[in-house]
């Protein structure tokens, strides 16, 4: 079992807002501060409570986590293989400097999966697709959304860091990857709105990385 962290930041500069976009991969960033990236736990991060549920992380310890793979470019492009019971997390964090932008005080992560390949359950007269490898109550949760409706409710963030000139990250568990008997493939559209209290301002952003379920496990 193996803890997977996708690591996006976003900016409320105008080149970012206008696309609508994270912060794009760049190899020259260090640590939790590249976005759009793969990284791997290196120390047992997983508290009692963890499951299939989507959490908040309090107190992410950005020493914890290392690019993956540790050799090349752990850049999003790249398909990330989870196996069964492997945990899935997101964090979104601000790439701002201090002073150089409005900080935001809340934001509202929301995610997709979708475009499953393979894993096909016979219907009435036609093939489904299990749409999401993460579990609610039991069934696929295609959907993650933390939604408070009014952008002051939008969740605060869960955590505070210095490093890197990153002053507040959204971290969250969203719970454990359930294989199949065969490998698949899943898009996940990953977005964000966050919220800037002292000016009212409101920006989305969005992505769309591609993550590979390992088969050759019986489906439960």
């Amino acid at each position: 079992m193996a803890v997977y962290l996708l690591n996006l930041g976003f900016s409320m500069q105008p080149q970012y807002i206008q696309y609508a976009s994270f912060k794009p991969y760049a190899s020259v960033d260090v640590g939790l501060a590249q976005s759009c990236a793969w990284f791997v736990a290196t120390v047992p991060v997983t508290p009692p409570n963890w499951g299939d549920v989507a959490i908040p992380i309090p107190n992410l310890n950005p020493a914890n986590w290392a690019p993956y793979p540790s050799a090349g470019s752990n850049s999003d492009n790249g398909n990330l293989p989870l196996n069964n019971l492997d945990y899935f997390c997101v964090r979104f964090f601000q790439i701002d400097a201090p002073g150089t932008a409005t900080p935001v005080t809340n934001l509202r992560p929301s995610l997709v999966f979708g475009n499953a390949t393979a894993n096909s359950v016979s219907g009435p007269n036609y093939a489904l697709y299990i749409q999401s490898p993460l579990r609610a109550t039991g069934n696929p949760r295609p959907i993650v959304d933390f939604d408070n409706a009014m952008v002051q409710n939008f969740p605060a963030p869960c955590t505070v860091e210095n490093a890197n000139g990153i002053a507040t990250t959204w971290a969250y568990c969203l719970g454990q990857i359930h294989a199949q008997a065969n490998d698949a493939y899943f898009s996940i559209n990953a977005g964000a709105t966050a919220y800037a209290a002292s000016t009212g301002g409101v920006a989305s952003f969005g992505h769309d990385p591609i993550i590979k379920v390992k088969g050759g496990v019986a489906p439960d």
